[in-house]
């Protein structure tokens, strides 16, 4: 019986202590994606999944005119599983690819805590938020 106890006792507290670090190093996350093109030039499509094949869409196909966004918060999961995919058309060009992503199996950190994505003519440019005028972590060219 004691060996029982002793086992419940240490899966409670490894429960409790993974719901800690879940709470602390799994904060609140963001997406935003914002059309930074010319205001002549015509808007894009973009839709976007938790993951590439789920049927459940974040962000609906929607159309971006210049200077308008879209954003979403999320929690990412403590496994570093979580994952989300945009695809984007502008008239005959197209891109699609991971916006968000965990690194790596446990990994706390992304590329980014807001990521701020800014679609211009050139592609598309990841910066995290407030930084825009730094490097890109990311970038892409249209297809």
């Amino acid at each position: 019986m004691a060996k029982v106890t002793s086992s419940v006792v240490i899966l409670s507290l490894f429960l409790v202590a993974m719901d800690s670090a879940t709470m602390v190093l799994c904060r609140p996350k963001g997406v935003a994606i914002w059309n930074k093109m010319a205001a002549n030039q015509p808007p894009f499509q973009v839709h976007c999944r938790k993951m590439k094949f789920d049927k459940k869409e974040v962000i609906p196909e929607t159309t971006l005119r210049s200077g308008e966004g879209v954003q979403w918060y999320f929690n990412p999961s403590f496994w570093g599983t979580t994952l989300y995919h945009c695809w984007f058309t502008w008239g005959a060009k197209t891109q699609d690819f991971d916006v968000w992503y965990d690194v790596l199996m446990f990994h706390m950190w992304s590329n980014c805590y807001q990521c701020e994505w800014y679609v211009t003519e050139e592609g598309f440019s990841q910066f995290e938020a407030d930084t825009f005028h730094s490097n890109p972590i990311e970038h892409y060219s249209w297809k």
